[in-house]
C-alpha cells in the first residue's frame, strides 16, 4: 500500500514538471495542463442561462414594443403627424393654418382670416417680419398638405366653430391687399425755445384764410436771428386770443372781438379753429342775451365746478343753500349771468 501511494506522487511530480518544463510545443503543453484544471460545475451554467433570459424579459416587459413592429410604426407615424403640424401654425394664432394665404415678398403664411382681421385693424406689414407687404394669396400646395394631414390625423383639425367664425371674415380664394405705409410724421423740433412768439395763422403769405398780416412775426424756426422773444411783449398788430391763447391778427376778418368785454378771439366763424364759437361775438345789446359763462350750462355744472365751492371757502352748507334756492326759484347760470351784466 505504501508502495502504490509512493508511485502516485512520483507520477504528480512527474507531470507536474512536464507542464512546466517540457519541450513539446505551446499548444501541445496548454492542452496537457487544461487536462488538468477541474471542469465548471453543470448548475453554474445553467444558473448563467436563467439569468440572461430573465433580463431579457425584463427589457421586453419595459419595452413592449421591441417585438411589436406595429407599435413602432404607429410612434413613427405620430411623431411625423406632431412635426408636420408644428410647422404648418399659423404665425398669428398659433394653431395649425386654416385656409393659407402667403404674404408677398416675405412669403410667411397665415389663416387667411388671421391676415384678414390683421389688415382691417390696420397692418400694413408682414404680422411676422414686420417687412413691408403687397399682398396676401391663398396657397394652393400649402392646402394640399393640410388636406393629407387631416386624413391622416383628423383630431388635429380646428374646431367647428373656429371654422364658421373664420369662414364669415376670410372669403375662400380671395387675395388680400395690404394698405400703402403711411407717412412717418416729421421729427419734433426740440431744440426750439418756448421763449419765442410763434406765428399767428394769417402771418404766413400762403394762409388758407385768404389775409396776410402787413407785419408777421418772424418764425424761429426758420429765423431765429429774428425771432420775437416773449420778453419783447405783444407783437404789433397782434394780440392773443381770449380762449386758446394763439397769436392773433387783430385787422384780420377771421378775428372777432366781444363788444361786452372787449376780449378777441382767433377764429369763432372758422370751422375747427377755435373753441370759443359758443359766445356769439356780436354787439353788446344783441350778445348779453346769448352769452354765458364758459363751462356752466345747468345746475349740474354748478354742482361740479370746484370755483363755485372755492368762492365760498368750501362752505358746503352755504353751498348746498345757494343750490337749494336755485333750483326752487327755477334759476339758471345763465340767467345769473345776464342779471349781473
Amino acid at each position: 500500500m505504501a508502495e502504490d501511494e509512493s508511485n502516485l506522487q512520483f507520477l504528480a511530480q512527474n507531470d507536474l514538471s512536464m507542464c512546466t518544463s517540457s519541450p513539446l510545443p505551446v499548444s501541445a503543453a496548454t492542452a496537457s495542463c487544461s487536462s488538468l484544471k477541474r471542469p465548471a460545475s453543470p448548475t453554474f451554467d445553467a444558473d448563467v442561462q436563467d439569468a440572461d433570459t430573465s433580463s431579457r424579459k425584463r427589457f421586453k416587459a419595459s419595452d413592449p414594443s421591441v417585438d411589436d413592429p406595429d407599435m413602432q410604426s404607429n410612434t413613427t407615424e405620430s411623431k411625423l403627424e406632431d412635426d408636420i403640424a408644428l410647422e404648418l401654425e399659423c404665425g398669428c394664432c398659433s394653431e395649425l393654418v386654416y385656409k393659407p394665404v402667403v404674404v408677398s415678398p416675405c412669403q410667411h403664411f397665415f389663416c387667411g382670416s388671421c391676415c384678414q382681421l390683421w389688415i382691417r385693424n390696420g397692418g400694413n406689414t408682414c404680422p411676422v417680419c414686420r417687412s413691408i407687404s403687397t399682398t396676401a394669396l391663398p396657397s394652393r400646395p400649402l392646402q394640399r398638405i393640410i388636406d393629407a394631414l387631416l386624413r391622416n390625423a383628423p383630431h388635429k383639425a380646428r374646431a367647428q366653430r373656429e371654422r364658421e367664425q373664420a369662414d364669415e371674415i376670410y372669403n375662400t380664394g380671395s387675395t388680400l391687399r395690404f394698405p400703402s405705409p403711411r407717412e412717418a410724421s416729421p421729427e419734433p423740433n426740440v431744440n426750439i425755445s418756448a421763449d419765442y412768439v410763434r406765428p399767428c395763422p394769417h402771418c404766413s403769405p400762403n394762409n388758407p384764410y385768404g389775409w396776410t398780416c402787413p407785419a408777421p412775426i418772424p418764425d424761429p424756426v426758420s429765423d431765429l436771428d429774428h425771432a420775437w422773444h416773449v420778453d419783447d411783449g405783444i407783437p404789433s398788430g397782434h394780440s392773443q386770443c381770449g380762449n386758446c391763447e394763439t397769436y392773433l391778427a387783430l385787422h384780420a376778418p377771421s378775428t372777432s372781438r366781444c363788444d361786452f368785454c372787449f376780449v378777441s378771439f382767433c377764429g369763432v366763424n372758422v370751422p375747427q379753429r377755435c373753441s370759443a364759437g359758443g359766445f356769439l361775438l356780436v354787439l353788446c345789446v344783441v350778445s348779453i342775451p346769448l352769452q354765458h359763462p364758459q363751462g356752466f350750462n345747468d345746475m349740474g355744472d354748478l354742482i361740479q365746478s370746484p370755483e363755485v365751492y372755492d368762492r365760498f371757502q368750501s362752505n358746503t352748507v352755504e353751498v348746498e343753500i345757494m343750490l337749494d334756492y336755485l333750483a326752487e326759484q327755477e334759476i339758471t347760470p345763465r340767467h345769473i349771468y345776464r342779471e349781473a351784466s
